[in-house]
């Protein structure tokens, strides 16, 4: 923005001196204006300074500082915003029009706390019965602010965060406004029509629409100001009122002794001024950083398990076609995500079982994982996680059940040489086998600390679990029912919590405990 302002400078100085070789500093009067605007979302109240810089009084450069403050209440500080500009304004004595083209750079403070900037350029066309206007509006530096996290949404193999961001907006707005005849005695009356577009990649839509604006200065100090818009998206209401008042202020009078306010009796008549009068009137264009409220899918700000390591999700539907990816989009078979995922290295490697039944499944063989903790979970069992899936999205709901029809069920044996620091929870989830003299084994599980078996059902198995070296085994809120026999321990340390029961025709353990 600065070699824009720079670029502008020199170019403003160019045709200064290329049109007048009289160009002097302070050459005329500008106005200082400060008024307020109104609607039954905020007020904001503002000064403005525009200031001849070179020149001569047809044609000059100026500078204009401007600050303004945004509240509930006047005066209030909810949000302010500082700008500066430079333009160049010319006088046409043969049209009795003048010709401007403007720069800005813009810095607010939102309502939120965060701080935007933006560059903007008008042009402007100023006559005695018809004036149009025309300003665009660039972003520059960071453009979004995150405010807070708004919530999860699922995503390829993970759950991230949806957070609620401020985000800047590029835009442009024009309107083009004519003089009504009116008795002088009166003052003068105006009237516009324009249009205004802002946008941001990140918006969730552009808020653009039509306006209309009327504009009466009973004196050519004061002047009231009416505004409706097509919706309320720009500033929170379709409406905005307003009034200013603005003083000539002629800085050079300083070294050419005379008054800094020439002129100002003027602005106390209500015959309008003549057009060369109007060289040092304020810019017309929006006062505002425009930003919007957006809700952002932040893929690296992803849900984590309790303990705070990433959860890595393997999403399996008993409806999934052959080959499917194992997102959340795209859902894979049961056998083909347990056969596929033996070199998958996360700290959670989770295999959410979408609500249903998984019938003719083959024995799960997790003994070749290199996965740290490994989850097998309906979205029931997701609390084990230390997660409630059904608050995240609809649908994540419900159980799953798993019918084996193989000779076992569940199978983790890594080797114990390897002293594995590797962990099974199995959530929310029915296994149930072909009958309880088939030999097969629901649970063979050796050589982890750690083992969880939460909510779910064990049935139908010869033999219900199968536990060797396993320091850490809890069944919670289980039912261990019509298996031949329930447990086999050795070496292992097992606790029953909640309402686990036990229904079997053995229920008794062999071996260590």
């Amino acid at each position: 923005m600065k070699k824009i302002a720079l670029t502008l400078c020199l170019m403003c100085f160019s045709a200064v001196f290329v049109t007048n070789l009289e160009a002097k500093l302070l050459p005329a009067s500008g106005e200082i204006t400060g008024g307020g605007i109104t609607n039954d979302n905020y007020t904001d109240t503002f000064i403005d300074w525009i200031i001849p810089l070179i020149g001569s009084k047809n044609t000059f450069i100026f500078i204009n500082p401007r600050a303004s403050m945004t509240g509930s209440s006047l005066f209030g500080d909810d949000a302010d915003e500082l700008n500066a500009g430079a333009g160049i304004r010319h006088y046409s004595e043969t049209l009795n029009v003048i010709f401007g083209i403007n720069a800005y750079y813009d810095a607010r403070k939102s309502q939120t706390g965060s701080k935007f900037r933006q560059s903007g350029a008008g042009v402007e066309f100023l006559s005695k019965w018809v004036d149009v206007r025309a300003n665009g509006y660039v972003p520059v530096g960071d453009s979004e602010v995150k405010i807070a996290q708004a919530g999860f949404a699922p995503m390829g193999h993970r759950i991230v965060a949806v957070n609620q961001y401020e985000v800047s907006m590029h835009g442009f707005d024009c309107e083009a406004g004519l003089k009504i005849p009116f008795p002088e005695m009166l003052g003068q009356l105006k009237i516009f029509g324009g249009y205004y577009f802002f946008d941001s990649d990140k918006a969730p839509e552009a808020v653009k629409g039509a306006k209309g604006r009327i504009e009466y200065k009973p004196l050519n100090l004061l002047r009231l100001n009416f505004a409706m818009y097509e919706n309320d998206k720009l500033n929170g209401s379709n409406w905005q009122a307003g009034a200013d008042i603005s003083i000539p202020v002629n800085l050079g009078n300083i070294f050419r002794n005379g008054s800094v306010f020439k002129g100002t009796s003027g602005y106390l008549k209500s015959k309008p001024k003549e057009v060369k009068q109007r060289m040092g009137e304020m810019v017309q264009r929006d006062m505002y950083v425009r930003t919007a409220s957006a809700k952002i899918t932040d893929q690296d700000d992803i849900l984590k398990a309790a303990n705070g390591d990433d959860i890595y999700f393997v999403v399996v539907s008993s409806n999934a076609s052959a080959g499917g990816a194992g997102t959340f989009e795209n859902p894979a078979k049961l056998d083909e995500a347990v056969a596929g995922n033996e070199a998958t290295v996360e700290d959670n490697l989770t295999f959410l079982l979408l609500s249903g039944a998984y019938q003719g499944m083959p024995a799960f063989n997790f003994t070749n994982y290199l996965s740290k903790d490994i989850y097998l979970i309906s979205p029931d069992g997701a609390t084990y996680l230390g997660i409630d899936l059904s608050a995240i999205q609809a649908g994540l709901t419900g159980r799953a059940s798993i019918d084996f029809n193989s000779g076992a069920g569940i199978v983790f044996t890594p080797d114990i040489s390897a002293a594995s620091q590797q962990s099974l929870t199995i959530g929310g989830i029915d296994l149930t086998g072909t009958g309880d003299s088939d030999g097969a084994t629901g649970l063979n599980i050796a050589n982890i600390p750690d083992f969880k078996f939460a909510s779910g059902t064990l049935s139908r198995f010869e033999t219900g679990a199968n536990f060797l070296n396993i320091p850490n085994a809890v069944f919670l809120d289980a039912t261990i029912s019509y298996n031949g026999r329930g447990l086999n321990l050795e070496n292992s340390g097992i606790s029953f919590e909640g309402n686990t029961e036990f229904s079997n025709n053995t229920n008794g353990a062999m071996g260590g405990s």
